[in-house]
């Protein structure tokens, strides 16, 4: 199988979920199962190599919600999958307080200190996600340094072990924030740019495509296997051509309209 000319073999699909509840659990599974047949799923930070057959993938969840922990952990220790989660060190055991794209995950709680530290072993791995899940372009070089460098640490002594990778909260970067990143030492960040990562490049920075536990076998076979790298040239284009029409609609005589 092949993606964008480009072999699976060196090519990582990184992907992300928000929550897993109960009422999407056999959704998960699904979706699971699915991956144990067709891929082969390894850590967020990997870059090894593997039979080009099959497509190399990484799951991750941002927040760390409690439904996490309660619905698809089971789902991947029972398959042997690892996964990496990314923690709001700020808000650990209550409700997010941030504001949130849609309405689905706002009954949601984040995982407690006590048992976050629990988390940690050989199929989790524990990312930051800054200290209030702010959009970081937003707050300023120095808060965003703060948020960065405090969720780290925090994490890190809660579970007595370094943290290397990090998610942007809403995949909201610059190249400021992503020099914050570099300067501090994690070996990854991860956006919310749906486009495989090439392992080839050795890049900092590393895409992920958004995945839904009910997402139907189709659309997430298509987000599995890198289809969505699409995307964001769809965007840019989309983005570009707006003031085009806009421009256009502008020279049009009353006569014309």
């Amino acid at each position: 199988m092949h993606v964008c000319g480009r072999s699976n073999s060196r090519l990582l699909i990184v992907l992300y979920y928000h929550s897993v509840p109960s009422s999407k659990r056999a959704g998960f599974a699904r979706q699971m199962r699915m991956l144990a047949q067709r891929a082969r799923v390894v850590p967020a930070d990997w870059c090894g190599e593997s039979d080009p057959r099959y497509a190399n993938v990484a799951i991750t969840f941002d927040d760390a919600f409690i439904s996490i922990i309660d619905n698809a952990l089971p789902e991947l220790a029972e398959r042997n999958f690892p996964c990496t989660i990314f923690v709001p060190s700020g808000v650990l055991g209550r409700k997010p307080d941030w504001p949130m794209e849609g309405g689905a995950d706002r009954s949601e709680v984040v995982v407690g200190a006590a048992q976050l530290r629990g988390l940690r072993g050989p199929l989790v791995a524990i990312g930051a996600h800054s200290v209030s899940h702010p959009r970081l372009t937003l707050v300023g070089p120095e808060r965003a340094r703060e948020e960065i460098v405090e969720s780290r640490v925090a994490i890190a002594k809660l579970i007595d072990d370094t943290v290397t990778l990090f998610a942007f909260p809403y995949g909201d970067y610059d190249a400021s924030v992503a020099d914050i990143c570099r300067q501090e030492g994690f070996r990854h960040v991860f956006t919310i740019v749906p486009e495989p990562v090439d392992l080839s490049a050795g890049s900092l920075i590393r895409g992920r495509v958004s995945v839904e536990p009910d997402d139907g076998d189709l659309e997430f076979f298509l987000k599995m296997s890198g289809a969505y790298a699409w995307m964001p040239l769809a965007s840019a284009l989309k983005r570009y051509l707006r003031p085009v029409s806009g421009r256009v609609l502008n020279t049009i005589g009353p006569a014309e309209k």
